[in-house]
This record gives C-alpha cells, structure tokens and sequence, in this order.
C-alpha cells in the first residue's frame, strides 16, 4: 500500500503556526512565573530555644518572596495562642510588593502570657486585606515557658458575655439632650485569662464612642450590675447601640462582647458628621499619640519614581486600657504599607521606617497615619505634597 502523504504547508502558514506556539509558550511561562511565593529564609532568635513570658524579644525575619502579579501584598505577623488557645496578632509588618526580593523585618515584642507564638509571613492581594485568601504562605512556631523554665499550658478558649437585662430596654428612643439613667444586668465567664474587664458605653453606627466605663473581672463565672446616668449627646448619631465587651489582660481585642440598639430623635441642627469621637465622662484619662518625621531632615520634596527611605518616631501615653492596639498606615490613593503592634500602660516610644517610591497613580499626596487603639482613643497624621517633575 502507498503510504498517505500530505502537502506541505505554505511559507506564511507555518510562520503564522510557528508565531501562535511562541505566544502559547511564552504566555505558559509568564502564569508559571506569576505564581506567588514566599518563605522564611532565616529567623533568630532561633525556633529550637523557647520563649520567656514577660521578656522584650527583637525577631529578625528574614524573608524571601516572588510575586509577578500587581496587587499583592505581603504581611509579616508574629501571633500569639492557638492550639486550643484564643489568637491574636501582637505585631504585623506589611507592604505591597512585586518581584522578587529577599528582606529582613524586625518587629520588638513583649512576650505575653501564652502557649504559642507564631511567626507568619503570606501573601495576599492588597485589596482584600489582611484577612483575604492566603496565595502563599510560611510559618514557624516558638514555644513559651514562665520564669520557672516551665511550658505555659493553653488557655482556655471560649469567653462568654450576655447582656441579661437593660433599662431602658432595647429599641426605646432618646431625645438629644435628656439624662438617661442607664441599668443592666451582665452575666459572663472569662477564659483566656487570669483577669481582664468589662468595658460598656454608647457607640453609634457611625462609629461614635461617646462614654466608655471599666468595671475589673476576675477568670470564672460572674455577674455584674452595671449602672450610670448618661447625657443624650447628638454625637451619639440617629442609631445609638449600649455595647458590653471583655477585654482580657494580655489581649488587645474585646474577647466577648454584647450589645443592646435604642434610636434617637435627632434634628438637623443637631446631626454630626462621620467621625470619631471619644468622652471621658468620668475625667480619668487621656490617652495621646504623636508621629514625628526624623529622617530625610529638612524639606521634604516627593517625586513620581523616586524612592526616599524615610523614619518616623511615634511617641505615645497610654492611661485608659492595659493594653490596645496601634497601627501607622501609609497610603496616597490606596494603602501601600502598615505597621502594626500592640502596646501597653504607660509612656513608650518606637521608630518606623518605610522605603517609598511614588507612582503616577498615587496621585498629588500621600500620608502617613498613626492610630491607637480600636475605636481610637488617639491619633495623628502627616501629609506630604508629590511634585510631578
């Protein structure tokens, strides 16, 4: 039998053929190289000597990343708990990234009361936030012991706080102005420590906290009466909401919470804007943050590609909580870093520094944000102005 043959193919077909698997190559080799990746490439103190409660640890995370997407950004965290223990991240680096790189993160962290912490590096896209869908990821874990040497055990999960009774109750409606005595019954077990306390006030729906009172707590089971006359501020928006929560000693998040919502006849006179407002009606406490440029000295002048590496010291004061958190945020249009830790009682002070290259999408400025604690008892801002030329 004569073997089928077939024609060859013409000149400018088999370019055109030649041109189309070139592309399909080159294309299969970009979505190979976008793949994101990241590791920890070296860490000290080292994993196999445990942690002390109560010392000031220095970590050097020295991490290595590939990222050939835009919009990705990498997170640096060191966390405290988990296995069987309640989770809370005590220190958070981040910053938008793409390519490759290896760099070194330093985060200083008092060592709580626990049984694990974490180092956890990943990577997200920028604008999920840290909470998006993890497209890579690495971590290591350190053991904790007390001053004895010995392991600390996991805390018990699983705080609880039930708002049992309120006067007036839900759903009345206020008038601006009016003295409201306020009455409820709370009931709660606490946990995830040896002690903490219940914190209540009135916080609106647009984030107004217009009174907040403490009432100390032991761990177990208890009640509490919870008492006080209030004034009706127009602060308190159209929605008010009575919130009880616990914040455990040792976390910086409420770790039980409960709320009961009323409304309120609020005229157009006495509107507010959006924003944040915090009362101290018993006069107990100022809590105060300040950010303060250090370096590039003198004049500040942004340009559109240029990079400037840039310092900061925050200097705070503390009197109202054990502790709370405190983040400086770095964004022009959008968030492109953050640095994030939580602090305790009293005075203290920190420097951060960023590396930041301008882009023509950042548009005509960018600003650096300092806010402590969540909802803020205190803040600060520095804006700077970016030249196109």
């Amino acid at each position: 039998m004569i073997p089928e043959t077939y024609p060859a193919m013409p000149r400018t077909q088999l370019r055109t053929f030649s041109i189309i698997v070139v592309l399909l190559f080159l294309a299969f080799c970009r979505e190979a190289w976008a793949k994101d990746a990241v590791r920890i490439a070296s860490l000290a103190p080292q994993i196999r000597s445990p942690l002390r409660a109560g010392d000031s640890v220095n970590f050097e995370i020295g991490v290595e990343y590939d990222s050939g997407s835009e919009n990705r950004a990498l997170y640096v965290s060191v966390i405290r708990g988990g296995h069987g223990e309640h989770s809370e991240v005590v220190s958070r680096w981040m910053q938008v990234i793409q390519g490759h790189q290896r760099i070194t993160v330093q985060r200083l962290v008092t060592i709580p009361v626990t049984n694990n912490i974490s180092i956890f590096v990943y990577i997200v896209d920028s604008k999920s936030g840290p909470n998006g869908e993890r497209l890579a990821d690495d971590r290591r874990e350190f053991d904790v012991v007390d001053r004895t040497g010995s392991r600390i055990k996991a805390g018990d999960d699983g705080d609880s706080l039930k708002i049992v009774s309120s006067l007036p109750a839900a759903g009345a409606r206020f008038r601006s102005g009016e003295t409201v005595r306020l009455d409820l019954k709370v009931d709660y077990e606490l946990k995830s420590s040896a002690s903490g306390r219940v914190s209540w006030g009135f916080i609106s729906g647009v984030g107004i906290q217009a009174a907040e009172y403490t009432e100390p707590i032991r761990k177990g089971k208890g009640s509490l009466v919870l008492s006080r006359e209030v004034q009706i501020q127009p602060s308190m928006g159209n929605t008010p909401s009575l919130y009880v929560m616990i914040l455990a000693d040792g976390f910086a998040r409420r770790v039980a919470t409960d709320v009961v919502s009323y409304s309120m006849d609020v005229t157009p006179q006495s509107s507010v804007d959006s924003q944040t407002l915090r009362v101290d009606v018993e006069g107990k406490f100022q809590d105060r943050v300040k950010i303060l440029r250090i370096a590039p000295v003198g004049d500040l002048r942004l340009k559109y590609g240029t990079p400037v590496d840039m310092e900061f010291r925050i200097d705070y004061e503390l009197t109202s909580l054990e502790d709370v958190e405190l983040e400086v945020q770095f964004h022009d249009r959008k968030s492109f870093g953050s640095d994030y830790r939580v602090v305790h009682r009293g005075t203290g002070s920190f420097t951060v520094t960023r590396r930041i290259v301008p882009s023509k999408d950042s548009g005509p400025e960018l600003s650096v944000n300092v806010i402590l604690a969540i909802p803020p008892v205190g803040s600060d801002k520095l804006t700077f102005s970016i030249s196109p030329d």
